[in-house]
C-alpha cells in the first residue's frame, strides 16, 4: 500500500516499470496482483515444493499437502513482502542491482545496518538494514542479498562485491544444509575465480 501510495500507481504497475522492464527481468512477476489478478497456479514450467513431515507418510511431502498450491491465499498473502515469481539467472541480476542501489543510497553503512544473531557456523558476522542482509563468511568473504522461505521453498542470493559475483541458490525442500552448499560455493569462488 505505501508503493502504491508513493508512486500513483498499482503495486506491480510500480514494481515492473521501475525494476523488471529495466532489468529485463521478463521471467519474474508476482502472482495475485495485477495483471495477474486471480491466477490460482503458477504457470508451467514450475518447481513443486516439499517439506519433511514424518516417517509415518514417507518422510518427505510435497508442500500441496498441506497448502493447496494452486491456492491462491498462499500467493497473495506474502504480497510485496515475498510474492514474486523468479529465475536464478533474473535473481542473480536483482542482486547485484539491489547492492548498488543500496550503496548509492547510504543504505549500507553501519549507522543503518543492525547486529543479528549468526545463523551458521560458517559465518562470523551478520547484518541487516533496508530488506538487505550483509554476511561475513569465516574465509573473509563479504556479501550481501537476502534469504526466502515460503511453503516447500527456500532461496539464498546474494552478491559478492570484490569478486562481482551474484549467487542465486533456489530450493524445493526446507534444506537444513542450505549454508553448507552456498560454503561449497564460496570455495569453489576461492580456488577458481
Amino acid at each position: 500500500m505505501i508503493i502504491e501510495n508513493v508512486a500513483g500507481k498499482k503495486v506491480y504497475s510500480a514494481v515492473n516499470d521501475y525494476f523488471l522492464k529495466p532489468l529485463k527481468m521478463n521471467s519474474t512477476y508476482m502472482a495475485g496482483v495485477d495483471p495477474y489478478w486471480g491466477l490460482t497456479s503458477i504457470p508451467d514450467p514450475k518447481a513443486i515444493g516439499f517439506e519433511y513431515y514424518d516417517e509415518s507418510v514417507g518422510g518427505w511431502v510435497k508442500s500441496s499437502t498441506f497448502v493447496d498450491v494452486d491456492a491462491f491465499a498462499l500467493y497473495t498473502s506474502t504480497w510485496t513482502s515475498g510474492n514474486m515469481r523468479s529465475t536464478a539467472a533474473e535473481m542473480a541480476r536483482w542482486v547485484k542491482y539491489f547492492y548498488h542501489y543500496q550503496l548509492d543510497k547510504g543504505y549500507l553503512n553501519d549507522d543503518v545496518l543492525k547486529q543479528c544473531l549468526i545463523v551458521s557456523y560458517y559465518l562470523s558476522n551478520k547484518k541487516y538494514g533496508y530488506g538487505i542482509e550483509y554476511y561475513k563468511h569465516y574465509n573473509g568473504y563479504e556479501f550481501w542479498g537476502h534469504t526466502g522461505t515460503i511453503a516447500g521453498f527456500r532461496s539464498m542470493v546474494f552478491y559478492i562485491p570484490d569478486k562481482d559475483i551474484s549467487i542465486a541458490l533456489l530450493f524445493n525442500e526446507h534444506r537444513p544444509d542450505r549454508w553448507e552448499i552456498f560454503d561449497c560455493m564460496l570455495e569453489y569462488i576461492d580456488e577458481y575465480l
